[in-house]
């Protein structure tokens, strides 16, 4: 007769990082349900249970000590430093990014956006168009032009020849500031099943939307010189 298998039982004793990983990740829930509290409050509260719960240990004359007491206070501890994890990251992201304007719909695919900003990456060249990384500092959409921050890529597409002329007249390198009419779009739309997410990629490459330019003629470059001269010499060797 085949033996039963016999599964530990689960306890803070044998499973320390379960219950670890739980607090942390409740912690991060109630910081997403109560956005309103500060940095401080979440240090503060992970710093106190954290001090407690070692002083605890340490001084063994007080009475009340037990063990569960000691968890829990290391618990709170964690879950303090999940919503202190969530809160730095909601800090991070400033009003004038432009994930934030596409989220407070201030930014519309739909509608084209004028954009101030600097080549912080050298362009890089395809059959049919070229890319530019542009590193955001002013755009203008529904005729209010308003301060922004980000890093976005687009694609100036070659459908003529004599769009590659207008664009090699205009010199854009790293470091050069340009104005341009875009269209910005954060979603990608449709993918193939079980291809990568496209807009994870950029992301996690820096980018905070992609745009297309229809034409060089909607670009005009308005200096140059800017960025590291480290990398200018670099991008040009």
């Amino acid at each position: 007769m085949p033996r039963r298998l016999a599964f530990a039982q689960l306890s803070v004793r044998e499973q320390p990082l379960v219950f670890l990983a739980v607090a942390f990740i409740l912690g991060e829930v109630a910081a997403v349900g109560v956005p309103l509290l500060p940095l401080k409050f979440w240090f503060l509260t992970a710093a106190l249970f954290f001090v407690i719960a070692v002083a605890s240990i340490c001084i063994q004359r007080w009475q009340w000590q037990r063990d569960w007491v000691i968890t829990a206070l290391f618990l709170l501890s964690c879950s303090a430093c999940g919503g202190l994890l969530w809160s730095l990251n909601e800090a991070s992201v400033a009003k004038c990014r432009i994930k934030s304007l596409f989220a407070r719909d201030v930014i519309q695919a739909a509608e084209p956006v004028e954009i101030w900003g600097m080549i912080n990456a050298a362009p890089e060249l395809a059959p049919d168009r070229i890319y530019l990384e542009v590193a955001i500092e002013r755009i203008a959409t529904m005729g209010q032009e308003q301060e922004a921050s980000g890093t976005v890529r687009l694609v100036v597409p070659f459908t003529e020849a004599q769009d590659r002329l207008d664009y090699d007249a205009l010199q854009l390198d790293y470091g050069v500031k340009i104005r341009a009419l875009t269209n910005l779009r954060k979603a990608q739309g449709y993918r193939n099943p079980g291809a990568p997410d496209f807009d994870e990629l950029l992301e996690y490459r820096g980018y905070d939307a992609t745009g297309l330019i229809k034409s060089a003629l909607l670009i005009e470059r308005l200096g140059g010189g800017t960025g590291y001269r480290i990398l200018r010499v670099l991008y040009s060797i």
